[in-house]
């Protein structure tokens, strides 16, 4: 397991076409305009409504037993 990402394996070895595919859903936080943070410029003409933002490790905690659960 590395982080908060869960895989899901998709196999179609029944039908004709054969395929393996492995899809990793990540959770995120979904942010609305005008909510962008603070530091970032709007980018002139867009028609993004909204952001996301991905979970990352914190590189600073030292202790493996809570490194994945630390996010």
């Amino acid at each position: 397991m590395s982080g908060p990402a869960y895989t899901l394996n998709i196999r179609n070895v029944d039908g004709e076409e054969h395929f393996l595919l492995d899809v990793d859903l990540v959770p995120v936080i979904r942010f609305l305009l005008p909510r962008w943070p603070e530091g970032y410029r709007m980018i002139e003409n867009s028609q993004i409504k909204e952001w996301l933002v991905v979970p990352k490790p914190n590189k600073a905690v030292a202790d493996e037993a809570h490194k994945n659960r630390l996010w």
